[in-house]
């Protein structure tokens, strides 16, 4: 990729306001002050050796500092925010490990890290000062390091303030020759350089000396569309493209031109092949003079950079009959109110009469709307930027604003609710009406805005709270599936009422049983606590007696990475969450030599808090305890460049009781503490179950023969050495060896789990399941496997499986098509408050769980539909891109609408669409021309005719456009 010089806006703000931004930080110290006091900073932090002191060091550091870069140009990283959490954790108290960050980034073949489009700051990754990043790879190594400068947020903002630029904009440019061949070359540039700055780069780059060059937009690597460079040159890449990343241009030197440009029906031919939404402002003038014969109206809309959700709703507003007459017959300049505190003096009206002009005079093909963005942003801060936003919400705004800027009232007087006092609806609604149209009395209000009943239950005191208000669009709910699918692995050393036959043979099941694999249906919205319920249900086991059996944690990186808790909401479970249950015995199923009766152990379990009692200890006297479980993974690995190991599982993990590896000393009087020699022999026992037939005969015979044990067959040091180089190593009966997840290998000796399991006292920590609260660390055991082996001696029909619960056959049911009927009939429907959504009943007065329900009572001239498509809670983000069926002509809502008087019928004459996802995606329009009746898509300056209106319909559609049928 060839890297872009560093290039950066011009100041924003004059010097002395710059001066003050930076230094004006949370410590009170200058900048530069700040950084002379780095060496220091990381010199303090050789001191810190354990674990506590570590993230002690690292809170000071961050009370000492900003949390947001104080000036342009500064360098931060991007890191995994679970590695961080982990490593804030202060009730594991234990290593987070070695960072890993691949999952973040996509490696080019340049070796340039981009951070994937759908990761999330916060919930994904976080961002951090270079210093705190040095400590922390230096305290635990990993990577990939993924360095980021800072930028000025807002160039255009009085008081500027500074970001870190995560996903510079990434292009490809290539130069166009005689021979028509292209050879593309990759830039990235910061989000405030400009196209100027843009083209000097890539003039370098391509050795460019001629002033004459044209800069093409282009389609399948073709060129469609000039960039005008005299207009855009002083423009920022933000504001240029609509995709970050990933645009293509060409470059063409004259003044012996090349390129000619594509007729339109040649690019809509191209256009309807492809997804690709992207465009770049800049047009060849403001406006493009028309020389096909569409009628007016058939106006394309140029994007003047992520303003494709205003060209979307602009479209729709314009294509409405009743809007077309009162702006192009000019009766809106009598009715504008100059004066109207809540309105904008006219200039959304204005600004918005000029444009249906330009749109309908027939003159253009395409038009800038330049003046009506800026008037917009003028009055409508979140709309003044460049930044992606919602088509519903703009629409909503201009509908707003046209409303007040035309209001005929001059002087509102002052107005009072109106109360039902059991009244008839008809008299309360009637009334409602006539106050509300006191204060509000404009075009908008005559043809866009309905009626809405709203009724409040209290179920306390049976009180009834009705209001009728004015709507101008209903937001209409999908109906989905309000439960999901949760994939869970048990495992436990138990068998269940209901599980299925295992396919192991019974002489193979002995050491421990096969991993069962279930699906849990539980709702969207429900707990931890209910999936908990719901798997030992599927189990056969009590949901009372056996719930604090039932441990459940979430698997990232191979590894344990937190435990989950009754309280915790089931959105916080993604669906690509690997979730794995341990089922823990019951008291009695444990027998005596199972515990610990003297030693460390017990003093430190006994001193363990009583909340983790149930995992950690079942009390049957004050010197007998339960020992943890292990979990151990066949596995073989290697060390990346980052010397972080990458593990390949072999199988499925196997859980092993430490208590029962000593099954072999009932007649002591006392069972010693688990070592690591007792657990390497359990291993080898379990492994020689999957060796070929043949090698099985010959390690017993060996064994029998020599008077070997299973040391024997365990690596030494010099062994482990030789294969960590890649050495051949003969005696190939040294067949694995141990090690946790930070790669620290397990020796073989009679070092005990005294500590082990529960204090800090060894290298290796727990190796044992573990509540959040408890002081134990959250590791897994894998049995490396040397390639040799499982090549040569491996029967991989014999590898440990799991069971399939009869539950993974479930499935959500998702009917084919919903249709807009359903969507009212939700709308329409009686919904109960939650408890973090009471209402204060009057009445009774308490706050209360009342029931709310919605009915039309009356419809407007224009119905405006919004399809709830975005969803948003604490812990995820979503669009339902369900299909919604709905007529093109005569919807008839008659069954949800009171009022009958007027004609119920209504026919489509826009739609604005959305494609992709949330935080981007790209917004496009299909309107009716009322003039020729046809048809027309409509993609920022492009537009073409839709030649069979059922095509519209799509899970793209959010928001419709109706009209009342004459």
């Amino acid at each position: 990729m060839a890297q872009a010089d560093q290039v950066s806006a011009p100041p924003a703000a004059s010097d002395d306001n710059r001066m003050e931004d930076e230094t004006n930080n949370i410590s009170g110290a200058p900048v530069a002050a700040a950084s002379t006091t780095m060496d220091s900073e990381l010199t303090s932090s050789s001191d810190a050796t354990t674990l506590d002191e570590k993230v002690n060091h690292i809170k000071e550091l961050l009370l000492k500092h900003p949390g947001v870069p104080s000036q342009e140009g500064e360098t931060w990283y991007v890191i995994d925010a679970k590695w961080v959490a982990a490593f804030f954790d202060e009730a594991a108290k234990i290593s987070p490990g070695t960072i890993d960050n691949t999952h973040l980034v996509d490696e080019t073949s340049d070796g340039i890290y981009r951070v994937k489009d759908e990761v999330q700051e916060q919930q994904d990754y976080e961002i951090i000062p270079e210093h705190i990043w040095n400590l922390f790879h230096s305290w635990f190594g990993g990577g990939p390091a993924i360095p980021r400068k800072s930028v000025i947020q807002n160039p255009e903002a009085y008081r500027i303030s500074y970001t870190v630029e995560v996903r510079p904009c990434e292009i490809s440019v290539a130069l166009q020759t005689t021979s028509n061949q292209l050879d593309w070359v990759d830039f990235e540039f910061s989000k405030n350089a400009t196209i100027k700055q843009v083209m000097d780069q890539v003039k370098r780059e391509f050795n460019i000396q001629s002033r004459e060059c044209k800069l093409w937009k282009t389609i399948y690597n073709s060129p469609h569309e000039e960039v005008d460079l005299s207009v855009v040159e002083d423009q920022t890449l933000e504001n240029a493209l609509e995709r970050k990343t990933g645009q293509r241009f060409i470059v063409e030197v004259g003044p012996n031109w090349i390129i000619e440009p594509p007729v339109a029906e040649s690019y809509n031919a191209i256009r309807s092949m492809t997804n690709n939404k992207v465009q770049i402002s800049g047009t060849t003038a403001q406006q493009k003079k028309r020389y096909d014969s569409a009628p007016p109206g058939v106006c394309g809309l140029s994007n003047l950079g992520n303003t494709c959700f205003m060209n979307s709703g602009l479209q729709c507003l314009t294509h409405s009959p009743v809007l077309y007459r009162y702006f192009l017959e000019n009766d809106y300049s009598k009715e504008i109110n100059e004066t109207n505190p809540l309105g904008m003096g006219g200039a959304v009206a204005l600004a918005f009469g000029a444009l249906m002009k330009e749109m309908w005079s027939g003159e253009n093909s395409y038009f800038s709307p330049n003046d009506f963005k800026r008037v917009i942003g003028k009055y409508a801060p979140q709309f003044a930027g460049y930044q992606q936003q919602d088509s519903q919400e703009l629409i909503s705004f201009i509908l707003d604003g046209l409303h007040e800027d035309l209001n005929r009232i001059q002087k509102k007087p002052a107005t009072n609710p109106v109360e039902a006092k059991g009244r008839e609806d008809s008299v309360v609604a009637q009334e409602s009406w006539d106050v509300h149209k006191l204060r509000n009395d404009s075009i908008i209000v005559d043809k866009f805005q309905g009626q809405l009943k709203s009724t409040l239950h209290c179920p306390k005191c049976d009180n009834f709270s009705i209001i009728f208000d004015p709507f101008m669009y209903l937001s209409l709910p999908i109906p989905i599936e309000k439960n999901r699918l949760i994939n869970v692995m048990v495992f436990s050393n138990s068998t269940f009422p209901n599980e299925v036959e295992s396919t192991l043979d019974s002489d193979l099941s002995k050491l421990s049983n096969m991993p069962t694999r279930l699906t849990c249906k539980v709702s969207k919205t429900g707990s931890v606590s209910q999936l908990r319920d719901n798997v030992l249900e599927l189990l056969g086991l009590n949901t009372n007696e056996d719930h604090d059996r039932c441990v459940l944690y979430e698997i990232f990186s191979n590894k344990v990475y937190k435990y989950l808790s009754d309280g915790d909401s089931i959105s916080g479970i993604l669906d690509a969450d690997i979730i794995h249950c341990q089922i823990l015995p019951k008291a009695s199923e444990v027998i005596v030599s199972n515990f610990v009766t003297s030693g460390k152990a017990v003093e430190k379990l006994n001193n363990l808090p009583k909340n983790v009692h149930s995992l950690y200890r079942q009390t049957y006297s004050n010197t007998q305890q339960q020992l943890p479980f292990l979990q151990v993974s066949l596995s073989s690995h290697t060390a990346n460049q980052y010397g972080r190991k990458s593990f390949q599982i072999i199988g499925t993990p196997f859980v092993v009781p430490l208590g029962q590896i000593f099954e072999e000393k009932k007649e002591d009087k006392e069972v010693s503490v688990p070592t690591h020699e007792d657990l390497y022999e359990y291993c080898f026992q379990y492994m020689l179950r999957y060796v070929k037939d043949e090698f099985a005969a010959e390690i017993e015979q060996t064994m029998k023969e020599r008077n070997l044990t299973f040391k024997d067959f365990l690596p030494s040091k010099e062994k482990l050495e030789a294969l960590k180089s890649g050495e051949n190593v003969e005696e190939n009966i040294s067949i694995f060896y141990l090690f946790d997840q930070e790669g620290g290998r397990l020796e073989v000796n009679d070092r005990s789990f005294d500590g082990a399991l529960l204090c800090d006292e060894t290298e290796f920590k727990p190796y044992a399941p573990k509540y959040s609260s408890a002081r134990t660390e959250k590791k897994s055991i894998f049995m490396h496997i040397p390639a040799f082996f499982h090549d040569k001696m491996l029967d991989y029909e014999k590898l440990p499986r799991f069971k399939e619960h009869p539950s993974t056959k479930q499935k959500i049911s998702q009917s084919e098509a919903i249709n807009i009927y359903q969507c009212l009939d939700l709308y329409t429907s009686k919904e109960k408050l939650g408890a973090n959504d009471t209402w204060y009943c009057p009445s009774c007065k308490e706050h209360v769980e009342a029931t709310k329900k919605f009915d039309i009572w009356k419809a407007p001239d224009v119905l405006v539909v919004h399809l709830k498509r975005f969803s948003f809670s604490s812990y995820s983000r979503d669009k339902i891109d369900r299909f919604i069926d709905y007529p093109i002509q005569d919807l008839d809502i008659s069954s949800f609408v009171h009022c009958k008087d007027l004609n119920l019928k209504y026919d489509l004459f826009a739609v604005s669409d959305h494609f992709g996802g949330l935080g981007g995606g790209h917004y496009t329009a299909c309107a009716k021309n009322h003039i020729d009746g046809k048809w027309y898509k409509f993609d920022d300056s492009r537009s073409s005719e839709v030649h069979n209106p059922e095509s519209i319909k799509a899970s793209s559609n959010y928001v419709l456009f109706y009209i009342r049928k004459e």
